[in-house]
């Protein structure tokens, strides 16, 4: 408990709590989230990244509620499948990781239906990736499903940041207005000026 506030409090590092997204509490041993440092973390109520890989978490009991959570990352914990319907009340959420963890069977996954936004999902070496006909069943279960252990539906390699979960359709707003305004080349150039927008890597699409 102690290990995880002065993660905490570093992470933060004085900030108003309505500017900080994310927090991360990577490699604590927790075991489970204690009362003190769930309600610690609810002070942050803009938070849209949260992980708690490798902590040794037996349970998912206490976890914060946080309206605009969209990131969520549970890898290499020992809590049961059954401890996944806690999860389903972050209605927001559009990425989640879960890889190493328990899950052994597609009905492991039924709690998580509830999260109709859900883009991406990270279930790799888990004993569920090993069934037969396994991307299919998952990407069935979940029709806004996008992305499956880094790879979409035809096994694409997909790589996505944090700018793929946040303030998107901003940044595509502003993108347009930029495309508007800039002028019309001239009729006597003799080249064509490459797009602004001429990107190599794939922007996953905001969910409605």
């Amino acid at each position: 408990m102690k290990k995880a506030l002065e993660q905490l409090k570093l992470q933060v590092d004085g900030e108003e709590a309505d500017v900080v997204e994310e927090i991360l509490f990577d490699d604590i041993d927790l075991k489970s989230i204690p009362d003190n440092l769930k309600k610690e973390i609810e002070k942050y109520k803009n938070l849209f990244y949260l992980s708690f890989n490798d902590c040794n978490l037996n349970n998912l009991d206490n976890l914060p509620n946080l309206k605009t959570l969209i990131r969520l990352e549970l890898s290499g914990n020992k809590f049961k499948p059954t401890e996944l319907s806690k999860v389903a009340m972050y209605k927001e959420l559009k990425s989640l990781s879960l890889s190493k963890t328990q899950i052994q069977n597609f009905q492991d996954l039924e709690p998580l239906k509830a999260l109709k936004n859900l883009v991406q999902l990270e279930l790799e070496d888990c004993p569920i990736a090993s069934k037969e006909d396994y991307r299919k069943q998952v990407f069935d279960r979940f029709p806004s499903l996008e992305i499956l252990d880094d790879h979409d539906k035809d096994g694409n390699v997909v790589e996505v940041d944090d700018d793929d979960f946040l303030g998107e359709d901003d940044e595509d707003i502003g993108d347009e207005e930029d495309e508007e305004e800039e002028p019309e080349p001239e009729p006597c150039l003799l080249y064509t000026s490459p797009s602004p927008r001429d990107r190599q890597k794939s922007r996953m699409p905001s969910s409605a």
